[in-house]
């Protein structure tokens, strides 16, 4: 038994003696008990506390939750079941264990849905495997554990290796859909800083597969090549694609091969368009999402290929017109266009009453 200072009081001693002598002259007043009076003390606390399932839920932290968590569950399920999964929500559990029962039975029906439900389970969990397996690998290498690369794991690198990670076991709840099975949201945002994801980024053949496989893609506050070998190379298939507050001064050349692209937001840049760039944009036709605001684009888009859109915003973007093919289409009654901050020197002529007329009067001047 110590004092505050670390020095010794007492010698080694049962545990109810030693509290006693940790208490000091003013404890053993409180309590009533002196140096030597152990046994007496033990007693008392045995009378006075309360029976072990009383203090279980008492002491509890976090109290005792409703639903057992899944770790619990596994271990309960009785012998040899607990080793193995045998239901298919058994196993999405298993390979998902932050998955709530809700997200859980989700999961299970997008599944279904497809047919061989097993099979894509098993093809799930193939791919979470192989990205562990090669985040390790590619991090080991790159941390002073591969003799022939002897420095320290750089930030950036271990950035992307726990966001890879994040994405495919589907960790991630603020971005993407994580209980779509088709579905892999990466999310590589700088939080504070920006981060230099290019010059960090994993080039071996391996991760190409993989990284195909993403659909929802976030790079907001991060640098990258807009160039065709920059990192964008390796996402093919693309849905969402988030890169806002990167200091792009033109647009992503890999935009053009994006063809499935249903929501692009590349706000708060230096975008400056050009002849190409427009024609880019322009066949994006699956596009739902359209945000180049606080862009200094000086040209207006050509919308009028993209039936699907529901919001474009063109804030503060120095355009003097509304976008190309704007009434070419027949837009959603919600449809949502900001031009604010803009010089705009006309307004559509339009019939009063008609579609064109409500989307006119609705549109953020």
């Amino acid at each position: 038994v110590r004092d505050g200072e670390d020095q010794p009081i007492h010698a080694a001693d049962d545990f109810f003696e030693a509290v006693l002598q940790a208490t000091q002259e003013n404890g053993q007043t409180a309590l009533g008990y002196k140096s030597g009076d152990g046994e007496m003390f033990r007693q008392w606390v045995m009378v006075k506390s309360e029976p072990p399932s009383v203090r279980r839920t008492v002491l509890a932290e976090p109290p005792v939750r409703p639903v057992a968590e899944h770790e619990t569950m596994l271990l309960v399920r009785g012998g040899g079941v607990s080793r193995e999964a045998r239901t298919l929500h058994q196993r999405i559990q298993d390979l998902h264990p932050h998955f709530s029962e809700a997200e859980v039975d989700t999961f299970a029906n997008a599944l279904i849905a497809r047919g061989e439900p097993l099979s894509l389970l098993d093809e799930q969990g193939e791919n979470l495997n192989k990205v562990r397996r090669l985040v390790r690998h590619w991090t080991n290498q790159s941390s002073g554990l591969d003799p022939d690369n002897p420095y320290p794991l750089s930030g950036v690198r271990r950035h992307i290796a726990n966001q890879l990670l994040s994405c495919f076991e589907r960790t991630t709840t603020d971005f993407g859909r994580r209980t779509d099975p088709h579905s892999y949201a990466l999310d590589l945002s700088g939080k504070l800083l920006p981060l230099d994801l290019q010059s960090e980024w994993p080039n071996q053949t391996e991760f190409k597969s993989l990284l195909s496989k993403v659909t929802e893609l976030k790079l907001d506050n991060t640098r990258f090549s807009a160039k065709t070998y920059g990192l964008l190379k390796d996402f093919p298939n693309l849905r969402e694609f988030s890169a806002r507050n990167n200091e792009l001064t033109t647009l992503p050349e890999n935009i053009v091969s994006m063809n499935k692209l249903e929501r692009l937001r590349l706000s708060e840049n230096e975008i400056v368009l050009d002849e190409q760039s427009v024609k880019n944009l322009k066949t994006l036709i699956n596009l739902e999402v359209l945000r180049l605001d606080d862009n200094p684009l000086g040209r207006v888009v050509d919308i009028s290929r993209m039936h699907r859109l529901k919001v474009v915003g063109l804030r503060d973007t120095v355009i003097t017109t509304w976008p190309l093919g704007t009434l070419s289409q027949p837009r959603p009654r919600g449809f949502l266009l900001d031009l604010r901050g803009n010089p705009i020197n006309h307004i559509p002529e339009v019939e009063p009453g008609s579609p064109d007329a409500w989307l006119v009067a609705r549109t953020r001047l």
